[in-house]
């Protein structure tokens, strides 16, 4: 079974499992200058996982974005793997445009693990994958598809 954790962010342990949250703030930045927050996320499966970040601007459960947009963020290291065992640190950058509020999301796409091997995928990426394995699906799709935000 394949298993991520958020271990800390900014240097500050955080109990994601007993604390969940889905937002990440960034204090007031002036625009056109950069602010920054660390997220490290555990490897706590034994294997490697290849991953990548898919950032866009829209949520929609029911959609997969499989290539970034023009956005105000991006993530470093913007892919790669991750050993099992392991830690990585991902820095967030966000850097925005002019003095008003941004709202847009960050997908971490987990690539080359079974969904099967996925703890609690979400439902938009269930239907996605049962959609694109069915005998209808003009263009089969890669059952192994996961992804953890």
């Amino acid at each position: 079974m394949m298993d991520l954790d958020i271990v800390a962010v900014d240097g500050k342990e955080v109990n994601f499992k007993e604390n969940p949250f889905e937002t990440v703030y960034f204090e007031n930045t002036n625009p056109t200058s950069e602010s920054k927050r660390t997220v490290r996320v555990k490897n706590t499966s034994p294997i490697l996982v290849p991953f990548h970040w898919s950032i866009y601007k829209q949520k929609n459960s029911q959609k997969i974005s499989l290539e970034n947009e023009d956005t105000h963020y991006r993530v470093e290291p913007a892919q790669g793997k991750i050993p099992g065992g392991q830690c990585i640190d991902f820095e967030i950058y966000f850097c925005p445009q002019h003095a008003e509020p941004y709202y847009e999301f960050a997908d971490l796409i987990i690539e080359d693990i079974p969904i099967t091997s996925v703890r609690d995928p979400p439902e938009g990426l269930k239907s996605f994958a049962q959609a694109n394995t069915s005998k209808n699906a003009k263009v089969p799709m890669p059952t192994y598809v996961g992804s953890n935000t």
